[in-house]
């Protein structure tokens, strides 16, 4: 543990710097190819990254975020400041601006939409596997969860209002 310690300046310099490194990881940039329609690969990429975010490091290293909130504000203030940096290259904002230039999706706020995509598919995965309310679930209805997820998100984005009435631009 020293050793490590001696690597950083400080405690939170370490927390940082593994925060930086392990939790938004950006990886893989376009939307997948693989796949008949638009759908199938916003699925297809969806459940890739739940994979990534849903593994047992990841959870660990969120339990932990949360545990050190309420104890160290300025964690709170520095992952407003990861996310805001960040967040717009994570690959579900890239997909979602992908699809609106391709006049697919809807709306006049991608970043907020792409928040709602994330919230309704891996989003509460995330929190099924915080809190453990439901027993784990395997892979298959991870999948199956998130394909229902992109597909009532993207009927929802299609058939709306036009862009300046948009709902899920809020």
């Amino acid at each position: 543990k020293k050793t490590v310690y001696r690597m950083f300046s400080s405690k939170q310099e370490l927390f940082e710097t593994l925060l930086r490194e392990r939790l938004l990881r950006k990886e893989p940039r376009g939307l997948p190819e693989d796949g008949r329609c638009y759908e199938e690969r916003l699925t297809r990429g969806m459940c890739h990254l739940a994979e990534d975010f849903l593994s047992p490091e990841r959870m660990s290293l969120l339990r932990a975020v949360v545990g050190e909130l309420s104890r160290h504000p300025e964690i709170s203030l520095f992952m407003e400041r990861l996310f805001a940096s960040e967040s717009k290259t994570y690959p579900i904002r890239v997909w979602l601006r992908e699809l609106h230039e391709q006049d697919v999706l809807r709306t006049n706020d991608v970043d907020a939409t792409a928040d709602q995509l994330f919230g309704m598919t891996i989003g509460g995965l995330a929190l099924i596997e915080l809190t453990a309310c439901r027993p784990r679930l395997g892979k298959a209805e991870r999948d199956a969860f998130i394909t229902n997820g992109v597909h009532l998100f993207l009927r929802a984005a299609r058939c709306g209002p036009k862009e300046d009435q948009n709902p899920l631009a809020s």
